[in-house]
């Protein structure tokens, strides 16, 4: 089939997690294996104690929206570094799904955008949208679902696509743990709780001249899991949302990828849906398969585990360095799924 046309090249990056402030370090440390789990000690558990991913130079007593913020101001300067002043540019924003921990929309962000200074200085106008999307871990892939129309139709000429959340907060810590769902003594198939902001600038290929390009995207797809893992009390069912996902893209590019970076918790249903969906799309899969998922250094961010993931696929496709030890690739795979439901995935291309 013919190439598909490059409708978005990613022009800045941006993530903030407990590893690193920045990219290049969290990137490096995630790249060599490195993690940063500690025990809550002063969270009440039967099963022991909580264990988390969590910045510790944050006081644990911070409630979430507070801890969410700071993550997200520090990966907005990273990424809006060096951007001339620019307004308003529109974001879309992937945000914790509300039915865990206290709910944090868009107005409890507003505070964090208003006339952000980067670190250079220039005034930096953001226009939050108010469509956000309040869909946890693969809302990313929804979000750039948006932006790429947006983009596609000349009604945008950049967009700036993030994912952010925190679960190691008190009170969703202490609803984790009335769901059963924290990795412990008794509980091996739990997740361990973190935190992070994720950031990619994407600009109209007008804007962005491809030798200023991080990489191009070549397919965003979303779908519904039909029976997701929320509903089935950890049973997978046909894995037909990931699967649609996957030929979706298959179609669409008509190419190998050469490696994917997975979203997921870590928890036996995500490595069992993503079988299911890779047997039925060998063909856009890497040969032989390189996967990785973000929960070995980072457990589980929430809604920020998507753009993390997608911050990875892209900084992945750059020359050997810190966060890239291996020589450059030319296409990565990225994608996610949420508890509720939704999952997306993201082809990644190295420009030239």
């Amino acid at each position: 089939m013919g190439p598909v046309p490059v409708i978005a090249r990613a022009a800045g990056l941006g993530l903030a997690c407990p590893l690193g402030l920045s990219s290049r370090p969290a990137l490096a440390a995630i790249a060599a294996g490195m993690a940063r789990f500690v025990e809550r000690e002063d969270v009440p558990s039967a099963d022991g104690p909580v264990k988390a991913s969590m910045l510790l130079a944050l006081d644990p007593d911070w409630p979430r929206a507070q801890r969410i913020a700071w993550l997200l101001r520090h990966a907005l300067e990273e990424v809006l570094a060096g951007l001339p002043e620019v307004g308003p540019l529109p974001c879309m924003l992937a945000l914790p799904a509300p039915d865990v921990g206290p709910r944090v929309g868009p107005e409890a962000l507003r505070h964090a955008w208003a006339d952000l200074r980067t670190s250079t200085g220039a005034r930096v106008q953001l226009a939050l949208s108010q469509r956000s999307i309040e869909e946890g871990r693969a809302g990313v892939f929804q979000a750039l679902e948006t932006a790429l129309a947006l983009l596609a139709l000349g009604r945008e000429r950049m967009v700036l696509v993030g994912g952010v959340d925190s679960l190691v907060d008190r009170a969703t810590l202490d609803a984790l743990a009335r769901r059963n769902r924290l990795l412990g003594r008794t509980n091996f198939d739990g997740i361990i709780p973190g935190e992070g902001a994720a950031f990619v600038l994407l600009g109209h290929p007008s804007v962005v001249p491809r030798q200023h390009a991080l990489a191009l995207v070549r397919g965003n797809a979303i779908a519904r899991e039909p029976q997701p893992f929320a509903s089935k009390g950890g049973l997978v069912g046909t894995s037909a949302g990931l699967s649609a996902v996957f030929r979706s893209l298959r179609t669409e590019l008509g190419e190998r990828t050469d490696e994917v970076f997975a979203a997921t918790t870590g928890e036996i249903w995500s490595g069992q849906e993503f079988a299911h969906a890779y047997l039925r799309n060998a063909a856009l899969m890497p040969e032989p398969l390189r996967h990785a998922s973000i929960c070995g250094s980072l457990g589980d961010p929430g809604a920020a585990s998507g753009a993390i993931a997608l911050v990875q696929a892209i900084a992945r496709l750059g020359p050997p360095g810190p966060g890239n030890r291996g020589a450059p690739i030319r296409r990565c795979l990225a994608y996610g799924s949420s508890d509720a439901g939704l999952v997306g995935g993201c082809v990644v291309e190295r420009p030239g």
